[in-house]
C-alpha cells in the first residue's frame, strides 16, 4: 500500500503535463476544424 502510495506521488507531475499537453493538442484541434468550416461556432 505505500509502495503504491509513491508510485502514485511520482506519476502525478507527468499525469498534469500529460494532461495539459493532450489540452493543447485538443485545442489546436478545434481551432483549425473551426477555421475550415468557416469560422469559430457561435
Amino acid at each position: 500500500m505505500y509502495r503504491t502510495q509513491i508510485a502514485n506521488e511520482a506519476w502525478r507531475p507527468g499525469r498534469v503535463a500529460l494532461s495539459a499537453c493532450l489540452r493543447s493538442v485538443g485545442d489546436t484541434f478545434y481551432h483549425q476544424l473551426s477555421l475550415r468550416m468557416g469560422g469559430p461556432p457561435g
